[in-house]
């Protein structure tokens, strides 16, 4: 697969190098510190979507569902990891950490799993010539939909409860 190099991917080659960068200090300027790394993981689970959005736009149509696959799977590590940081920033909480982790990142794999599953949630990716790639979705992908926008929303949620 050769990659595409149009303004589009240029752009998330250039956020992706940036937001590498935005990790890597974060991290470093507290490695000891919970809430810095815990940011760090969402600045990576950002930069592999990034990347697999390069990766899906790039990749020829036989493996366009593949592609496509990552490419819904890797946000969902965004939403999963942010809300598990909102139980941490600005200070971590007196609760079980642990059993938190287990219900988020549990049903964050239930998602990808669900993602995975050929023809559930992605039925099909097709060509349009001179446009992007068209996902073709199962009725099933409420469930995504909903997973999505309620961890986000709950986390925001959360962070704006704490200010």
């Amino acid at each position: 697969m050769s990659l595409l190099l149009d303004q589009y991917n240029i752009a998330l080659i250039i956020t992706a190098i940036l937001n590498t960068a935005l990790a890597v200090v974060i991290y470093f300027n507290g490695s000891n510190n919970r809430i810095n790394k815990l940011y760090t993981w969402n600045i990576v689970a950002i930069v592999s979507w990034v990347l697999a959005m390069i990766l899906h736009r790039s990749a020829p149509l036989e493996s366009g569902v593949f592609w496509c696959t990552v490419l819904y799977a890797t946000p969902s590590l965004i939403a999963s990891s942010f809300l598990y940081f909102t139980y941490n920033f600005p200070v971590q909480e007196k609760v079980n950490l642990t059993s938190r982790a287990v219900i988020i990142f549990g049903i964050n794999l239930l998602v990808i799993v669900l993602v995975a599953i050929p023809n559930f949630i992605i039925k099909e990716v097709n060509l349009r010539p001179g446009q992007e790639k068209e996902i073709i979705f199962s009725s099933w992908y409420l469930i995504y939909l909903l997973y999505t926008l309620g961890f986000f929303s709950f986390g925001f949620y959360r962070l704006f409860r704490k200010f």
